[in-house]
């Protein structure tokens, strides 16, 4: 195992326990459920015993809570509710709209979606009022809407905001906090700060996240010899102090944030304060663990036992993981404070998984195996009590009187349990009060943040209501794991399919586990290892065709192979002989075409190695842009093969009177050109082949000049999946060699995917054509642009914006070409943004750290270069990401600009490259702005980052877009899910990856036959029932 991507792991033992966490968090669920179904059952943990506590401790609670203003609030407006999470957004996005107007419009807009006239919930109106020195008791919303000016209500609405802030925030900032948290320590309260925020977008904004941490640890430290008795803690998101957070990032990011948080270390050790790094998603879960291996080893921490570390206990793996952090303090000599949590990133853990294409999700989808897993790590927590400190963070008051029961007959093992602030607060008291040590888990942070925390936080503690209502529902929280899996019958929540079976009627294409390093060692390996390189293509030998070497585009000076140009006779003979078996392929039943296809899908996956090193090396591709397109390829097959057995294995019967028989029947055309486009040279190449195969057609295929490599691998596996030669017929050349192919006589249809200009000139071409007409499918280019409102979530924009801007180099059709913002917005958002655009990896893009790669072609280069000198002529260069060491002076690299413009009329056509042009907006100019867009007459993608559904609803409708994104990037259509294509300027239609596509490569036949001129004994029963 190299070190590059397993970055500290000294010990064999530790890799052995290494594997078996990879092992079992990929496991099916099933099986690891009947494993804690065995191990559970050893700990002979009565359900009546469990629930006699809980009923005392649901009746001490009821009593409790009912001068609790916090939990008043959330009994008035629980916090899963639609009220009470539109409360969240609105304290989430409110103090950051420095817009007034907008602020006002958003507050309306949202106010009016909740049920406020219920009179329960009038208590929470009437508290925020009653703070406003607003003498009412109760009240109808809407008219006092209509009542209040708009500066009052735009001050109330920032006080009611604030105070509902207020309630789950210790503070803003460090300053603030130390003196509410005097107030806690004087109480006798233990506390962990959690200093608010995650994915830090660049360098500054990661050091800004570390220099708050470190006086966090500073002020929690002076605040410890106030309180020697004290013992303070503070949390910490990795993710939050460096933006290159990722495994494959490999050890460039891993000596930075290690430095980083050892500093932090330091200074909490000189402190005496505890630091926890906090558990984040699982593809950051072996990072996590080598950090914490680094620094248990570090010889400058070997005096310091205050690390802390969070388990989740909802993944798969996290039995063994608690054993695996016992067996790595013992041999570090080191202890460990380990905080027990249900999970708070179950939601992203089920999506990604279903993105990726994993065979398994690495979490448990039954909350009730959740819990069983939960407590069998407790038992393993007691069995290492020696170096491990349990720490129980759970507001479920069912786990609570299970660990209770458990720990009653092992009382020599000390717990902690943990609370939320502004959550659990009679909780904590009675747990207290019983002789039980607690701790709160305190948020700082501004209001921005409030949501996502928050959020989390109820997926960790269970979104059932029960869990944040007073009084209880002891019905509701009975503790009885194993009998309510017993009820369900399954193991895994048959709601929840697995990745591979995300879709109905096809299988989900697979993916990689990208969270385990030994899948980038070997995926690094294979496009950068000596064996790399394929074997060099010749399909059809010609004596009279011309070799052609083929050089990288990051290094053009590198051959990576070398084909045959197809000649002039050859592309007539082919074509030729391609049109005479077409009838022939047409007549092979459906079925029999799409067993082929789904044949194909598996033999790309099966050489999906070999694949992937051409897609870096001859496309440019990153690692990761070319395991999605391979996957994206693999969609295509499978979906377009379900389509075309819906679509074509019986004909479509036809309405008509009695007595006739009407039914439409669907044909091949005959000969169709497929014409790619080098920026997706396998996806897009192969799914215009297979939905025109599908159809009944034959195909003659030419991928772009730049990527024939590619495209002769794929056809080759389509002959070996058992696609006649003699139908798929494969065409190597430049332009000249696709204008041939156009002309031919025997052409039926064409699919084009490239520039507007070449489509309008095979338009032309076929309009000109003697013979039948030739339809034209065409998906071009646009000038693709995102607005972003003054209620966006800025750090999120800013990720949506760089992976719409800059992924692949800017060299998709769908990439984003103009970005506008709203002023109020704008100099936070490209402060941002110019930063993170200026931490962006530049170079070979076969190293898995590459975030943006070659551009495709020398002559490309120079007219981004040209674009670039205009756009400092007649604009402002905002940020420029730096060439990395790992591109080659031989290559064609050209690194991200970000330029400030003041008007549409600079941007005129489409930018085939990462440059991306920002130009501010205020409210009032925006659909002036978007008419100038709409006006240049393209129509392929475009974006929108807003809260506002009313202004999501009103763009959508209006926009003359292909494809429209809301609070997402740009890019990345998935196959039947966004069918992709555009209108105008832009393409033609049908949407590739829909359900029309397949319909425009087949010929309608009607057959209308006079049944009753036949004898038709049907006729003969109409009138029986």
């Amino acid at each position: 195992m190299s070190s590059y991507f397993q970055f500290f792991c000294p010990s064999s033992s530790m890799n052995r326990g290494r594997k078996e966490l990879r092992e079992k968090s990929l496991q099916p669920e099933e099986n690891r459920a009947e494993e804690l179904i065995r191990s559970f059952e050893v700990l002979q943990l009565s359900p009546e015993k469990v629930n006699q506590r809980l009923k005392l401790l649901l009746n001490t609670l009821g009593k409790e809570a009912k001068g609790s203003v916090t939990e008043q609030l959330t009994k008035v407006y629980p916090l899963n509710t639609p009220e009470g999470l539109l409360l969240l957004r609105l304290a989430e996005a409110l103090p950051r709209i420095t817009d007034d107007q907008t602020a006002l419009i958003f507050f309306k807009e949202e106010i009016r979606k909740g049920n406020w006239h219920n009179t329960t919930r009038k208590y929470w109106l009437s508290f925020l009022i009653s703070k406003l020195k607003l003498l009412v008791e109760t009240f109808d919303l809407l008219p006092l809407l209509s009542v209040l000016s708009d500066k009052a209500l735009i001050l109330f609405i920032q006080v009611a905001t604030r105070l509902l802030v207020d309630v789950f925030v210790l503070a803003p900032d460090v300053e603030r906090a130390r003196r509410r948290l005097f107030d806690l320590l004087v109480k006798g309260e233990e506390v962990s700060l959690d200093l608010l925020g995650e994915d830090a977008q660049g360098s500054k904004d990661g050091l800004s996240h570390w220099e708050n941490c470190q006086k966090v640890i500073e002020m929690l430290g002076d605040l410890k010899t106030t309180f020697p008795r004290s013992d303070p803690e503070m949390s910490v998101k990795i993710s939050a102090l460096d933006s290159k957070y990722e495994l494959h990032y490999g050890r460039i990011s891993f000596d930075r944030i290690y430095s980083k948080v050892k500093s932090l270390c330091l200074t909490a050790q000189k402190k005496a304060v505890g630091l926890c790094i906090d558990a984040e998603q699982y593809w950051r879960f072996e990072f996590a663990l080598d950090l914490l291996e680094a620094l248990l080893s570090d010889p400058d921490l070997k005096d310091w036992n205050k690390m802390g570390f969070v388990v989740q206990s909802y993944l798969k793996n996290s039995e063994q993981l608690v054993d695996y952090l016992a067996e790595l303090c013992k041999e570090k000599k080191k202890k460990l404070s380990i905080r027990l949590v249900k999970g708070a990133y179950w939601d992203h853990e089920i999506i990604h998984a279903q993105q990726v294409g994993l065979e398994q999700y690495p979490v448990y989808t039954l909350k009730e195996l959740t819990e069983l897993s939960y407590m069998l790590c407790l038992k393993k927590l007691f069995q290492h009590k020696e170096v491990l400190a349990p720490r129980l963070a759970t507001h479920n008051p069912s786990t609570i009187a299970a660990i209770l029961e458990f720990h009653s007959s092992l009382k020599e093992n000390p717990i902690e349990f943990q609370r939320l602030y502004g959550l659990g607060q009679s909780l904590g008291k009675w747990l207290k009060t019983t002789g039980y040590p607690t701790r709160v888990y305190i948020p700082i942070g501004k209001g921005k943040e409030l949501f996502g925390y928050l959020a989390r936080r109820l997926i960790e503690n269970g979104t059932a209501l029960e869990n944040f209502l007073y009084p209880f529902d002891f019905e509701k929280l009975r503790w009885d794991p194993l009998s309510k899996l017993q009820q369900r019958g399954k193991r895994h929540n048959p709601r929840i399919p697995l990745p591979p079976h995300l879709y109905k009627d096809r299988e989900n294409a697979p993916g990689l586990d990208l969270a385990n390093p030994e899948t980038w060692e070997n995926l690094v390996q294979k496009t950068t290892g000596p064996h790399s390189q394929p074997q060099l293509f010749f399909l059809y030998p010609q004596a009279n065709g011309t070799r052609q070497k083929i050089f990288s585009p990051a290094n053009s000076k590198e051959c990576i192979g070398e084909v045959l140009l197809s000649s002039e006779d050859y592309i007539q003979k082919s074509l030729s002989e391609a049109a005479s078996h077409a009838e022939e392929w047409d007549r092979v039943p459906v079925e029999k075409r799409a067993e082929k296809i789904s044949k194909l899908a598996r033999e790309i996956w099966a050489h999906k190695e070999e694949l992937l090193y051409l897609l870096c090396a001859e496309a440019g591709k990153t690692v990761s842009n070319a395991l999605s397109e391979i996957r994206e390829a693999i969609d295509f097959c499978n979906y377009y093969a379900k389509e075309a057995v819906k679509l074509f294995s019986h004909p479509l019967l036809l309405p008509g009177p009695h007595g006739e028989e009407n039914k439409l029947h669907y044909h091949g055309c005959g000969l169709w050109v497929c014409i790619s486009p080098w920026n997706f040279p396998l996806s897009i190449f192969i799914g215009q082949i297979v939905a025109a195969l599908l159809a009944g057609n034959t195909v003659a295929a030419k991928p772009a000049e730049e990527t024939p490599l590619v495209a002769a691998a794929v056809v080759q596996l389509a002959y070996k999946a058992g696609i006649p030669k003699e139908v798929l017929r494969l065409i190597l050349g430049n332009g000249q060699s696709g204008q041939q192919m156009v002309k031919h006589p025997s052409v039926r249809g064409i699919a084009f995917t490239g520039s507007t200009a070449t489509a309008k000139r095979i338009a032309q071409c076929l309009s000109q054509k003697e013979g039948p007409i030739v339809p034209l499918i065409a998906e071009t280019g646009g000038i693709n642009c995102m607005v972003v409102e003054a209620t966006a979530a800025i750090e999120r924009t800013v990720k949506d914006i760089l992976i719409s801007a800059f992924n692949h180099g800017g060299q998709r059709c769908s990439s984003l070409r103009l970005l506008l913002v709203q002023k109020e917005i704008s100099h936070q958002l490209l402060d941002l943004l110019s930063d993170a655009t200026e931490q962006l990896i530049v170079g070979d893009p076969r190293f898995s750290e590459t975030d943006v790669g070659p551009i495709i072609r020398k002559s490309l280069v120079e007219e981004l270069q040209n674009f670039s000198q205009f756009f400092q002529t007649h604009g402002r260069l905002l940020a420029k990401a730096p060439i990395g060491e790992t591109a080659s002076s031989d290559g064609y690299f050209f690194a991200p600009h970000l330029f400030e413009i003041s008007s549409t009329g600079l941007l005129n056509q489409e930018i085939f490259g990462p440059i991306l042009p920002v130009l501010r907006f205020s409210r009032e100019e925006l659909p002036r702005i978007l008419e100038e867009i709409y006006q240049k007459g393209y129509g392929l993608t475009m974006g929108l980052q807003t809260r506002r559904e009313n202004l999501t609803r009103e763009i959508a409708l209006s926009a003359p877009v292909g494809n429209f994104y809301v609070n997402r990037p740009i890019i990345g259509a998935v196959v039947e899910s966004q069918p992709f294509g555009g209108e105008g300027l832009s393409g033609t239609g049908p949407k590739a990856g829909g359900p029309n596509y397949l319909l425009r490569f087949a010929r309608e036949r009607v057959c209308s036959i006079n049944t009753a001129a036949l004898g038709d004994p049907s006729l003969y029963f109409l009138d029986q029932s």
